[in-house]
């Protein structure tokens, strides 16, 4: 349970919002929906996230983000593993991370890269079009 002081005021403006994050250590990604921009979000202001890999496109996004990010290893499969990545989140490594989020979602996700994986599909979907068609 969090103590009411604890929690953020939903009336409150989007920059103190955004400022509150100073005050979190680590995210949970809601069960069984989880959020896009609520792990975006956190990231972005340098929180680690923990996230449950479900079964279904809502409970999967944010799997996809932080595998996009390279932080596979905070994605859980289960209870015990949800809680384990949680615990085993020391003040040293959450330090590290909050340096060095906005770096990997810069280096694994920004527009330039994201654009360069959009046409190298692109590429790959003509080249198979076109091999296809001459047989």
């Amino acid at each position: 349970m969090v103590a009411p002081d604890r929690a953020d005021d939903p009336a409150s403006s989007r920059e103190d919002h955004l400022a509150a994050y100073r005050h979190v250590d680590i995210g949970l990604d809601p069960v069984p929906h989880g959020g896009g921009v609520s792990v975006w979000e956190p990231l972005h202001m340098g929180v680690p996230i923990v996230t449950w890999l479900g079964n279904g496109i809502a409970s999967r996004a944010g799997g996809a983000i932080l595998s996009a990010i390279g932080l596979p290893d905070w994605i859980a499969s289960d209870d015990d593993q949800y809680v384990g990545i949680a615990l085993r989140s020391t003040p040293e490594r959450l330090s590290r991370l909050r340096r060095d989020l906005r770096g990997l979602i810069e280096q694994h996700c920004s527009p330039a890269v994201c654009t360069h994986a959009v046409e190298a599909a692109y590429r790959t979907m003509w080249q198979g079009h076109v091999g296809s068609s001459q047989n």
